[in-house]
């Protein structure tokens, strides 16, 4: 699996990996403490008929009333912990089922159903429903990984369309956010950080900055100078590292004014 290079692959393996540690048997068998499956279970047969007989006001009228993201305890996250490929098979089979009556609504023509309905239907189903949304933390160096995680799902079509960030999060989310999908792809194919975009935030967060740290320092051979940067950093200053605030805001500034430019190019 950590060798896989699609999640295609991955998720085959993965599946093979349940197969030989005794889950197959877990997810298939229906009845869990975790969500109702008796329920969810006519759901599915309610859904699959209506499909059948070519129902679609009907099918408008049943989704309408009872969509939602956490109906009859389908995402509890016992779900999602202890198979590696997957879930339940009833809740694989409800939410492909809702998604075959969507898909069905949306593309057949049925004269008792006019455009203008199903447009309704989508946007109250759309707010019911909601959507999912990408959130990237703080974390000074480690917010450069949140470009390797947008490049994942945007690998996959997954890539949320509602992003949100704090801290380093905020400007990754910046980066994104304000490109096209042509650009966004040429972004994250980069062999290096393009000319308009400057990453250098936290380059000075070992700068010694009590005086005597600094007289100290100066009597340290080079070789040995970052290992009694953290020791004297502990002493004098009482953290590990500084925060050069002037160069954050200063780099800042020229990503907020780049992110900017391209937002008004699109717009």
């Amino acid at each position: 699996m950590a060798s896989s290079t699609s999640f295609r692959e991955w998720q085959s393996i993965a599946n093979r990996l349940d197969e030989l540690r005794g889950l197959d048997s877990w997810k298939t068998t229906d009845e869990s403490s975790l969500y109702d499956s008796c329920t969810i279970a006519k759901r599915i047969s309610a859904t699959v008929e209506m499909l059948t007989e070519r129902d679609v006001f009907n099918l408008m009228f049943r989704l309408r009333g009872g969509l939602s993201r956490d109906q009859f305890g389908i995402q509890h996250s016992g779900l999602f912990t202890r198979a590696l490929g997957g879930t339940k098979r009833i809740i694989e089979r409800y939410h492909e089922a809702v998604a075959s009556a969507l898909n069905f609504i949306c593309d057949t023509w049925d004269s008792e159903v006019p455009t203008d309905a199903k447009l309704a239907f989508f946007n109250e189903t759309r707010h019911s429903y909601g959507r999912t949304a990408l959130l990237l933390s703080g974390g000074g160096y480690l917010g450069y990984y949140h470009m390797g995680v947008v490049k994942a799902l945007w690998s996959q079509v997954m890539l949320p369309r509602v992003i949100s960030g704090s801290s380093a999060g905020s400007i990754m989310t910046a980066i994104v956010g304000t490109r096209t999908d042509e650009q966004l792809t040429q972004l994250i194919n980069a062999p290096s950080v393009p000319d308009d975009i400057r990453m250098d935030f936290l380059n000075h967060s070992m700068e010694l900055r009590h005086p005597r740290a600094r007289y100290l320092q100066s009597f340290v051979p080079e070789r040995l100078r970052w290992y009694s940067a953290v020791l004297l950093c502990m002493l004098f200053d009482d953290k590990l590292y500084n925060l050069d605030t002037d160069r954050f805001i200063a780099v800042s500034r020229v990503v907020v004014a780049a992110c900017t430019a391209r937002l008004h190019s699109i717009r």
